[in-house]
C-alpha cells in the first residue's frame, strides 16, 4: 500500500510539474535543477511503479489514461 501510495504521489508531482511547463520559457526557475543519474533513475522506478513507461526511442514516458466520461477526469486529475 504504502509503495502504491508513493508512486501515486510521484505521478501527481509529475502532473503538477507538467502543468506548469512552458515550452516558451527560456530559462528555469532559480529552484529547478537537473536531475542527478541517481535522482532520475529513482524517479522512473516510481513512475514505473505507477504505471508509466520509458520510450527507447527518445528519453520520454508514457501513460495512456482511459476514463468512463469526464466527471471521472475531473475527479481524478483534481487537486
Amino acid at each position: 500500500m504504502a509503495a502504491a501510495l508513493g508512486a501515486r504521489g510521484a505521478t501527481r508531482r509529475l502532473l503538477a510539474a507538467l502543468r506548469g511547463w512552458n515550452p516558451g520559457l527560456a530559462a528555469m526557475s532559480a529552484d529547478a535543477h537537473l536531475l542527478t543519474t541517481e535522482e532520475r533513475n529513482q524517479v522512473i522506478l516510481d513512475l514505473k511503479a505507477a504505471g508509466w513507461s520509458e520510450l527507447r526511442e527518445r528519453d520520454a514516458i508514457y501513460k495512456e489514461f482511459s476514463f468512463k466520461n469526464f466527471n471521472q477526469v475531473i475527479t481524478t486529475f483534481s487537486c
